[in-house]
């Protein structure tokens, strides 16, 4: 029996194809984003794109292995100096633990393998710059790269080992078993209600695919109500569950909040993934919170 491996991935449109943002829970702190070049502008609002680390410029018959002590700056160099890839990869730690003899090794172990793996041209000419490493940091590294090629593996990126494109139908239905089925507002409503967290009266936002916000439109005469609003983490796979009683909204509190242009009578809020404070308004939501709800439960 393998070793039981705990990982967070977060699938942006539902499949392995799109924006993957995915993460171990071991030691290592791996952290890997990939995105279709279409879309890398979204991997560049994630604060670790600007972190020390090694990267993967792909097509279907081509990679270019890199690194960079800004991740973020050297792939917005590669859109304009390199046209042939459609697909990123980035290679990085939580907390920006590499530095330049770091990566200077990940590079060069990971052309190698590149260069030892024939299913793809390797644009890389050179083996990386030289590295000088003590042997305690040379474990360490080969136990991230260990952890990385599993992560790899698991999203489908085969350039250095035997991924087969079948293997790809099992993983996405893992995935979407244990993550992707709350994602989608349906299945979350229903997962709720099943489980009398919430009845049929309710408001409902998703976190947004690119900042810490929950964008939602509610009538206004929500804030003269009892009023149970749900907000979808799917970053952090949980739900947040408030519950504000009647008469929560001072004249004063309701004259901040801002009312949308087509409709005034909808409000536009924008409430703040980490403290729950409303944009706009300042209204600090937070107080009101009555139950996290973990995917898992």
């Amino acid at each position: 029996m393998g070793q039981a491996k705990v990982i967070n991935i977060v699938l942006e449109n539902g499949t392995l194809d799109g924006v993957v943002r995915i993460s171990n829970k071991a030691g290592e702190d791996v952290i890997i984003l990939s995105a279709p070049r279409k879309s890398v502008d979204y991997i560049f609002e994630v604060e670790e794109s600007q972190n020390f680390g090694v990267y993967l410029l792909l097509s279907e018959k081509q990679v270019y292995v890199g690194q960079s002590s800004n991740l973020k700056s050297r792939i917005k160099n590669h859109l304009a100096q390199k046209e042939w890839w459609n697909r990123v990869v980035l290679m990085t730690t939580r907390g920006n633990k590499f530095n330049s003899s770091d990566i200077d090794y990940l590079e060069s172990v990971l052309i190698n393998k590149a260069h030892s793996n024939h299913s793809l041209d390797t644009e890389n000419k050179k083996a990386g710059n030289k590295h000088n490493i003590e042997r305690g940091d040379q474990i360490s590294l080969d136990s991230y790269i260990e952890e990385a090629m599993f992560l790899l593996d698991f999203i489908g990126v085969g350039v250095f080992g035997n991924f087969k494109k079948d293997d790809s139908k099992q993983r996405i239905q893992l995935v979407s078993q244990n993550v992707l089925n709350l994602v989608q507002r349906s299945n979350a409503i229903k997962f709720l209600q099943e489980n009398k967290y919430i009845g049929k009266e309710y408001s409902y936002a998703k976190r947004d695919n690119k900042y810490n916000i929950f964008a939602i439109d509610p009538q206004f005469t929500k804030l003269d109500q009892d009023w149970i609003l749900v907000l979808n983490d799917i970053f952090s796979y949980r739900f947040i569950l408030l519950s504000i009683p009647q008469g929560s909204f001072t004249t004063e509190d309701k004259d901040k909040f801002r009312h949308r242009k087509d409709d005034y009578n909808k409000l536009t809020m924008k409430i703040n993934g980490e403290t729950l404070i409303e944009k706009n308004s300042g209204f600090d939501f937070s107080k009101y919170v009555k139950e996290i709800i973990p995917y898992e439960a």
